[in-house]
């Protein structure tokens, strides 16, 4: 997918970890997400808990991953069908919308995060041109290792709920 002009990215990541589709899907909205995902999600404070299923939750997050600079953004869930389908919405230092599919494939879970983001710092904006592949990089980098978190989190749960 070709990269739009200016300061937008659109950032697709493919996930496979082994466990069950509701286990994954929970673990995304997990208040103790920076646990599993510290690349992400080094702080996060719920703002308001949204409805039974989550929609409307509303997070502060700090992100600070390769980047020596923090990120401070707001997430705020705009879409819920459990456990396949997640929409947030992000704004602060980064402004857009993601969206996270699940599909159960036997004993692994495929999940696609599509990550339609702007960067709205204006030293970001202006150095996006150059930086584009760095900070795309950072972004992989971060899900890759969202990934490896989620398979340590499923696979303590599951020891959990066998214990």
């Amino acid at each position: 997918m070709a990269q739009p002009p200016g300061s937008a990215f659109v950032l697709v990541s493919h996930w496979r970890v082994p466990g069950d589709i509701g286990a994954a899907f929970g673990c995304l909205g997990d208040p103790e997400i920076a646990r599993w995902w510290p690349e992400a999600y080094r702080e996060v404070r719920e703002i308001f808990p949204g409805d039974a299923e989550g929609c409307g939750r509303v997070l502060d997050i700090l992100t600070r991953s390769r980047i020596p600079y923090p990120i401070r953004w707001r997430l705020e869930v705009i879409e819920v069908r459990r456990p396949e389908h997640l929409v947030v919405r992000a704004s602060g230092d980064l402004a857009g919308e993601g969206v996270w599919e699940l599909r159960q494939r036997g004993a692994f879970v495929a999940m696609t995060y599509t990550w339609c983001v702007e960067v709205t710092k204006p030293w970001m904006q202006w150095l996006t041109p150059v930086l584009r592949p760095f900070f795309a990089a950072n972004h992989h980098w971060v899900m890759r290792r969202g990934e490896i978190g989620l398979t340590r989190e499923l696979a303590r749960l599951d020891s959990q709920a066998h214990d």
